[in-house]
């Protein structure tokens, strides 16, 4: 923990000095671990948990107490004083069969303690990577957006000249104008999308003052659906299922210790203190001083009990023995469903790594056909052969091709960083 602190402190001190520094996805991951309000209240609940779960229940009771008193009668006209001061140790044992078991219920509690943190982190981690590299595509289509306005700028200049040179129409002046609004429009909106982004990620680190890199991951080769399906039991969720399997298990178990077989009790106590009494006056005559008596109280009490209650068919013991087994189906019913969901939702993952994946070769063939569609179209308006209506097409085109690659590339982040948070894995193991 110091040093992952060490590590935030060092990114804010450089960004104060440098103004705004540029940081990774995972500066960003650890800027969120340590500002982000919903996982500081994740690790409190982790560590109230881990103290529970290490309370020892059969530690003894101490204390150290005083009492003073008056005591009198108005019609005798006496009086008396006294103190107490004591101290008073209590240890209480009750040994059953339940108690093999506790150990390992302690463990287990834990363990679900910190896997419930781990998810926290996980979701966490996989929103502030979503936002981060949205964050880069956003910036990416503004820089796409500006090169398309200025293309529309130096083509409505070009109009703009051949139409006070007399060679071009009203009507293409007109395109071009409306050719430059749009692409004005589409900047402003890029621009919005990017500072929107800036937000939403600078809400999970708890910063406003940072850049990010300037382009996105390469696209890896995704490994094979039988593997990445192997990988289904490393799921936070799965093991919580298992956990809570083992959790049921042992509680029929340690009922059933409790229920069936005997419990012996030990108590065990012993007091020791002052009586103190002072001035006082009664039949006996007057004092004017303290009396001090020592004196100290032992017991120990050992018992035997045999529950005879599950004998009975209606009672609340037999009821509980029957729902304790009925626990452990639903936990087994419990672990089937989660396991099953599990399989779903990865293969639905998988399936959407793989769709963003070819959808992104497609797109870059479609670009590549776009930019040598401009090119031509560019050369044949500047030779008289084509319209400006085909160029702004051309010039569109591209524009729109630029973003849906990037798009795809986003998607396919985000869809690979999804499987991997579902899985409860590092993104790169599911790459070859």
């Amino acid at each position: 923990m110091k040093r992952k602190s060490l590590l935030v402190f060092l990114l804010l001190f450089s960004a104060a000095l440098l103004g705004a520094s540029t940081i990774t996805v995972e500066d960003a991951i650890a800027l969120a671990k340590e500002n982000n309000k919903s996982l500081k209240v994740a690790r409190i609940n982790l560590e109230s948990s881990i103290r529970s779960a290490s309370v020892i229940s059969y530690l003894p009771s101490l204390s150290v107490g005083s009492e003073f008193s008056v005591s009198g009668s108005a019609i005798d006209e006496t009086y008396s004083m006294g103190l107490s001061p004591t101290i008073a140790a209590t240890a209480s044992l009750k040994i059953d069969s339940s108690d093999i078991y506790d150990s390992k219920v302690n463990a287990l509690t834990r363990q679900s303690a910190y896997n419930s943190y781990d998810q926290s982190v996980s979701s966490t981690e996989n929103s502030v990577r979503t936002a981060y590299w949205n964050l880069v595509g956003a910036n990416l289509a503004v820089k796409s957006a500006r090169r398309n306005l200025e293309d529309s700028e130096r083509s409505y200049g070009n109009v703009q000249e051949q139409y006070e040179g007399g060679k071009a129409s009203t009507l293409s002046l007109s395109q071009a104008e409306l050719s430059l609004y749009d692409s004005q429009i589409a900047y402003d909106n890029a621009l919005t999308t990017a500072d929107n982004a800036k937000l939403a990620l600078g809400y999970l680190i708890g910063s406003q003052d940072f850049e990010v890199e300037e382009s996105l991951p390469d696209v890896g080769v995704l490994r094979s659906f039988e593997e990445v399906k192997g990988m289904v039991t490393e799921a936070l969720s799965y093991k919580q299922a298992v956990i809570a399997l083992t959790q049921a298990e042992l509680a029929n178990k340690a009922l059933r210790a409790t229920t069936l077989y005997p419990t012996v009790s030990v108590s065990a106590s012993y007091e020791i203190g002052h009586q103190i009494t002072g001035p006082y006056e009664n039949s006996k005559g007057r004092s004017s001083s303290w009396d001090v008596e020592l004196y100290d109280s032992a017991k120990l009490t050992v018992g035997v009990n045999l529950p005879l209650d599950h004998l009975l068919p209606s009672s609340k013991a037999k009821a509980n023995l029957l729902n304790a087994d009925s626990n452990i189906t639903k936990a087994e019913l419990s672990l089937q469903s989660t396991l099953e969901s599990l399989e779903q939702s990865v293969e639905r993952a998988y399936r959407s790594v793989e769709t963003a994946e070819k959808n992104m070769a497609k797109g870059e063939k479609h670009l590549e056909m776009a930019r040598n569609r401009l090119s031509l179209t560019e050369a044949a308006y500047e030779g008289g052969r084509a319209t400006f209506d085909a160029l702004s097409d051309a010039q569109s085109d591209l524009f729109a091709s630029e973003i849906s690659l990037l798009n795809q590339h986003l998607t396919w982040i985000t869809a690979l960083s999804a499987l991997a948070t579902t899985l409860g894995v590092d993104s790169a193991s599911l790459l070859k």
